[in-house]
């Protein structure tokens, strides 16, 4: 199975022990289907949890990479948006 180059980048953020979610993955590394590159992580071995993160939270932490975020604070977190944030958890067990 080829790896393309986004899927490379993806791993190697989730190896370095940062969650990724899927505005993470567009802005970061130009990946617009977060969910087929986790599939192809997955199909590799590797464990990969997920669990659901305040968007609000994803605004924090790409503040350093993005300057165009929600007009006000109060405007971000008066409406609770959820977002998907995947981690590394590990390697599958070979059989």
């Amino acid at each position: 199975m080829k790896l393309h180059y986004p899927t490379l980048c993806i791993k190697d953020h989730l190896l370095a022990g940062h969650p990724i979610t899927i505005l993470e993955a567009a802005v970061l590394f130009g990946s617009n289907n977060l969910g087929a590159r986790i599939r192809a992580l997955r199909d590799q071995g590797m464990l990969i949890e997920r669990k659901r993160v305040f968007l609000s939270t994803v605004y924090k932490r790409m503040k350093p990479y993005v300057k165009t975020l929600p007009a006000t604070r109060k405007a971000a977190d008066s409406v609770p948006l959820y977002c998907t944030e995947y981690r590394f958890a590990g390697r599958a067990p070979r059989t």
